[in-house]
C-alpha cells in the first residue's frame, strides 16, 4: 500500500523535474521539452491531447515539425503554467493544417 509520504515525495520529485525541464524551454528546443513535460506527468501523446482538447496527430506535429497553432500553444502554456515567449511564438505554424482544424468538444 503506498503511503501519503510517498505521494508527497513523488510529487515534489516530478515538480522538480517540471521546473528542470521549464529552464530548458529557454534553450529552444521546443518539441524536445514539450514532450518530456507531458511524459514525466505520465501522460501519452494522446491522453496529453485529450486533456487539452486536441486531437493527437495535433501533438505529434509538435514531435515531428516542432510547430503548432497559436492555439494549441496557448493551451500547453496554460497547463504547465508557462510564459508565452517570443520563443516560443516562433513555434507557432501560422497557417492551419487538416490535422488540427478544429478542437475537440
Amino acid at each position: 500500500m503506498i503511503k501519503e509520504e510517498d505521494l508527497l515525495i513523488k510529487n515534489v520529485e516530478l515538480n522538480k523535474v517540471v521546473k528542470n525541464y521549464k529552464r530548458k524551454l529557454k534553450s529552444g528546443n521546443f518539441k524536445r521539452v514539450v514532450l518530456e513535460l507531458y511524459n514525466a506527468r505520465g501522460l501519452t501523446a494522446q491522453d496529453f491531447a485529450k486533456i487539452l482538447g486536441f486531437n493527437e496527430r495535433a501533438i505529434l506535429d509538435i514531435q515531428d515539425k516542432g510547430f503548432c497553432s497559436e492555439k494549441l500553444l496557448d493551451e500547453i502554456c496554460k497547463y504547465f503554467s508557462l510564459v508565452k515567449t517570443d520563443e516560443f511564438k516562433s513555434h507557432i505554424r501560422r497557417l492551419p493544417q487538416r490535422s488540427e482544424k478544429t478542437r475537440i468538444r
